[in-house]
């Protein structure tokens, strides 16, 4: 017979419905907490859950700035972010880039922000998307100054999502101006 009492954690193979179509395969670590020796084994662990669990999207806004202190966001973003629920496919992604973000802000101590710096590939708006759609790029922003979102990281999963951002606070401070499908 098998014991979970030896091993803190184990890689499991799981598969899902994503939607109606899409079937997904994935394998993840379980870590459990058997004994006493596995919770002190895995307490670094433990408490960083509990500081960036998220439960849903008003679970996110409410937190925002204990979890992004050096992120900046506009009123516009705060229905767009509390519209995500529990299990939303877009949740997950949306964090990940928040905190991708907000982690580069910690190492970035002057000059311009390095787009290179990111793990995601971040670009600007093309000209033409600029001159075309230049009113629904500007968002007002928390110092109630209006300003144009060129910047963007790319997100996938249910439909062509976008996270616009700026950096014109300059060192250690982003401006999250808009996160939903692609602005058309």
């Amino acid at each position: 017979m098998f014991s979970l009492l030896y091993a803190a954690s184990y890689k499991i193979g799981i598969t899902w419905l994503e939607d109606s179509e899409n079937l997904n395969s994935d394998t993840v670590a379980v870590v459990h907490a058997s004994s006493k020796e596995h919770v002190q084994e895995h307490i670094a662990w433990i408490q960083e859950r509990l500081k960036t669990g998220v439960s849903d999207g008003l679970d996110l806004w409410n937190r925002r700035g204990e979890l992004f202190p050096s992120l900046l966001f506009c009123e516009s973003v705060s229905k767009q972010i509390q519209s995500l629920g529990n299990g939303s496919t877009m949740l997950r992604q949306i964090l990940r880039k928040l905190f991708e973000l907000e982690n580069c802000c910690k190492t970035w101590t002057d000059g311009d922000f390095d787009l290179d710096i990111l793990a995601s590939k971040a670009t600007p708006e093309s000209d033409s998307r600029l001159q075309k759609l230049k009113d629904k790029l500007t968002f007002k922003c928390p110092d109630d100054v209006y300003r144009i979102f060129s910047l963007h990281l790319r997100m996938t999963g249910a439909g062509a999502w976008r996270l616009h951002f700026s950096t014109e606070l300059g060192p250690g401070k982003i401006i999250i101006g808009y996160i939903g499908l692609k602005i058309q």
